[in-house]
């Protein structure tokens, strides 16, 4: 079995879901993952996850020492454009390895390994294309492959003596990838849900009718994730290696054992499964939009304005555009 292992930097206090984080991760006892904080508050890491404390000072002189000139590492968001150069920059942390790579934690694991497998892990050199999963083939050529030029540019230094983030992690590097003819998995196996839907309306799924569903909730059972979803008056029952909740308050059990399975609805996790129905899918897709734009508006109250409000419907409307064109495209390619 090859051996995977995640790097996750993470500089401030750790948000409460981190505890659930941790527990995801404890049920994947094959795959590792190297935490790099200056957080030491006491939690109970499992025997997976390895942590290593430093300041975000101290992770930037160690970045600088791998270059020959100087790079703007300003403040902890702009690490995920190093991202991409992991295995270069930790090369001494992963010789073990098979595969490196990186994910935010603002997510919850299902079963890693029935996704990465060992078909998987063989054919590919990259699997994943976008910041919150992604995982290398941990070799010389691969971990200086950010280094090739693109179109001429030798990106990574411009991008690393940028301050402001480039989304290298998730734009450049796949265009390299293609580039240098190197194989990258994009299958959808995860589930990314939108910020701004109240529901869980997935950001990228295989159809048009999953991505605009909104009548869904998740079930965690066991280690695995299951979403279970109202296609043309049936359920439909989707396995996933993760769901990312990005920008999401998500309320959970203060009390739980490790052995506990969970309902994953909109806002919260619920102790122990229902049975799964059409009513019950509707009734935790729709019972909590007005507590949902409300907890917005109060987390933001102090930054809306009119002109900022047309700004966001305007970015949503554009973004839904976007998101339709790449389904569009998927179904188009799928035919061909």
């Amino acid at each position: 079995m090859k051996k995977i292992i995640y790097i996750v930097p993470y500089f401030g206090i750790f948000p409460d879901f981190f505890k659930m984080w941790l527990l995801s991760c404890k049920y994947n006892p094959t795959i590792d993952w190297m935490i790099l904080t200056d957080d030491k508050t006491e939690y109970d890491y499992p025997p997976n996850v390895h942590v290593y404390y430093m300041s975000f000072d101290e992770l930037k002189k160690h970045i600088q020492a791998k270059y020959d000139f100087s790079i703007k590492l300003v403040y902890p968001y702009k690490v995920c454009d190093y991202r991409v150069a992991y295995g270069d920059i930790f090369s001494e942390n992963i010789k073990e390895y098979d595969f490196w790579g990186y994910c935010d934690i603002d997510m919850f694991w299902g079963d890693i390994r029935s996704f990465l497998t060992e078909e998987r892990l063989e054919k590919f050199d990259r699997i994943g294309y976008l910041g919150h999963s992604t995982v290398y083939r941990n070799t010389p050529e691969i971990n200086s492959l950010y280094k090739k030029s693109l179109e001429g540019e030798y990106i990574y230094k411009k991008i690393f003596q940028t301050s402001g983030n480039c989304y290298f992690d998730e734009l450049h590097i796949g265009h390299i990838f293609d580039q240098q003819g190197r194989k990258t998995c994009k299958d959808l196996i995860f589930a990314d849900i939108m910020p701004w839907s109240p529901k869980f309306m997935l950001s990228y799924a295989k159809d048009r009718d999953m991505a605009k569903n909104r009548n869904r909730v998740f079930t965690w059972e066991k280690g695995h994730l299951y979403s279970h979803s109202i296609i043309d008056g049936h359920i439909e029952n989707d396995e996933y290696m993760y769901i990312h909740f990005l920008k999401r308050n998500m309320d959970f059990p203060k009390e739980y054992s490790e052995h506990t399975d969970f309902l994953i609805v909109p806002n919260r996790f619920l102790l122990d499964i229902p049975q799964i129905s059409i009513r019950l899918i509707k009734k935790y897709s729709s019972g909590f939009i007005f507590s949902f734009w409300w907890s917005l508006f109060k987390r933001n109250r102090h930054r809306i304005t009119l002109s900022r409000l047309k700004s966001f419907f305007k970015g949503k409307a554009h973004e839904s555009k976007k998101i339709n064109k790449m389904i569009e495209q998927a179904e188009d390619n799928e035919k061909n």
